[in-house]
């Protein structure tokens, strides 16, 4: 019988849902059936063999409907094999990231060391991966995500709410960051996917 593996993604401006739409692509290639859907669509996930659960990164945490859907589903989530991705603009790379127990893809092309070795800034700080996860990792820590992986996001001015785009246009007047532009990188996100392959397809 076929593996299922359901994609369940939350974005807020379409640029994640389509890193899911790449993904589920590449899993079909390794003979899985896929459903990729937005996680506010999903009701049950019992009929699925493996869940990969993406979200954008917004102020330096999951969005909140990710978190929900993973905390809602905590119980199937932690007796099935799941992944997690992340879309984001910005990445302070620490050694930190190595220790974990599931194993960590950084887009090649996304992130820096802090400026000062040893010494993080507040920008450097609330761009860690660790505190990406925290809000996931205390809601449901049952679950054990067999992978994590972090891209490049997208970030189109004209499509921001008012107070969102306020904010990036603050943080790029002051910060000089939140430029403008696609950064996805579609190599990077083909290649996670086929590294999935043999995790998520693996028997129960």
């Amino acid at each position: 019988m076929d593996k299922r593996i359901l994609i369940a993604s939350v974005g807020r401006y379409g640029s994640t849902a389509e890193v899911a739409e790449a993904i589920g692509q590449e899993l079909g290639r390794c003979g899985a059936v896929v459903e990729t859907c937005p996680a506010r669509d999903v009701t049950d996930i019992s009929s699925h063999d493996a869940v990969i659960v993406g979200s954008a990164i917004y102020f330096g945490k999951w969005l909140p409907e990710a978190v929900k859907f993973v905390e809602t589903h905590k119980e199937t989530l932690s007796r099935i094999p799941v992944a997690y991705f992340l879309t984001c603009l910005e990445l302070t790379k620490v050694p930190e990231e190595k220790g974990r127990d599931a194993s960590i893809y950084l887009d090649p092309l996304l992130g820096n060391p802090p400026r000062v070795e040893g010494k993080l800034s507040m920008w450097e700080k609330a761009h860690l991966l660790s505190g990406f996860m925290d809000s996931v990792l205390e809601k449901a820590p049952q679950v054990k995500p067999v992978s994590i992986a972090v891209f490049r996001g997208k970030l189109d001015y004209s499509k921001l709410s008012f107070t969102h785009w306020l904010v990036m246009k603050l943080i790029w007047l002051f910060y000089k960051r939140a430029p403008e532009g696609d950064f996805r990188n579609s190599e990077a996100i083909h290649s996670w996917a086929t590294t999935l392959c043999p995790v998520l397809l693996q028997q129960r």
